[in-house]
C-alpha cells in the first residue's frame, strides 16, 4: 500500500518531466493526470482527502524549497517571494489568484496550517478547475525550484528529492 504522501511525490516527479510543459491538454500532461486522478478517486468516495493532500503537500514542498533557494541567495524567504511575484507580474499582469506566493506566505504566517487551510479553501470554493490548475502551479513551480538548486549546484536532483520526500513522508504522517 502507498505512503499518504507519494502521490505528492508523484505529482511533483510528473512536473519535472518536459511534457508536463509542452502538452497541449491537460490530459497529456503527466503533471495534470496526477491531480485528475487524485479528483476522480475523491469524486468516486464523495470526499477530498486525495485533492487535500496533493495541495498541501505541494504547497508545503514550494514553500520548503524556496526557503532553500532564499537561503543560497542570502536573502529572506519573504524577500525571495517579492523577487517571485516581481516577476511574474511582468510576465502576466494580469495573473491568476491565488498565485503560488500567496499559499506560501500563507505557510509564512504566525499560524501557518490555518492561514493556508484558509487560502486553499478559499481558492477551492471559488473555481473547483482553477483549484486543480493552482496544485498542478505549485507542483511545477516545486519542479522547477528542484532544477534551479540543482544548477546553483546546492544539490543533485536525487537529492533534494530524497530529502522532500522524508519530509512530506514526515509532514502528511503528523498532519
Amino acid at each position: 500500500m502507498p505512503k499518504p504522501h507519494e502521490p505528492v511525490m508523484d505529482l511533483i516527479r510528473a512536473s519535472m518531466d518536459p511534457a508536463s510543459r509542452t502538452a497541449r491538454l491537460r490530459i497529456d500532461s503527466p503533471a495534470c493526470r496526477v491531480v485528475i486522478a487524485a479528483a476522480r478517486a475523491d469524486a468516486e468516495e464523495g470526499g477530498n482527502s486525495r485533492v487535500v493532500t496533493l495541495a498541501t503537500g505541494t504547497a508545503v514542498s514550494a514553500t520548503g524549497l524556496t526557503m532553500l533557494l532564499a537561503e543560497h541567495r542570502h536573502v529572506t524567504t519573504e524577500v525571495f517571494i517579492d523577487h517571485l511575484e516581481a516577476a511574474k507580474h511582468e510576465m502576466d499582469p494580469h495573473g491568476r489568484s491565488p498565485d503560488v506566493t500567496v499559499v506560501m506566505r500563507s505557510l509564512l504566517t504566525e499560524h501557518p496550517m490555518q492561514e493556508s487551510a484558509r487560502v486553499l479553501t478559499d481558492a477551492f470554493l471559488q473555481d473547483q478547475e482553477g483549484f486543480c490548475d493552482l496544485i498542478v502551479d505549485l507542483a511545477e513551480y516545486a519542479a522547477s525550484a528542484i532544477k534551479l538548486l540543482q544548477q546553483n549546484k546546492v544539490a543533485t536532483q536525487e537529492q533534494t528529492l530524497a530529502e522532500l520526500d522524508g519530509m512530506l513522508e514526515e509532514f502528511v504522517g503528523t498532519a
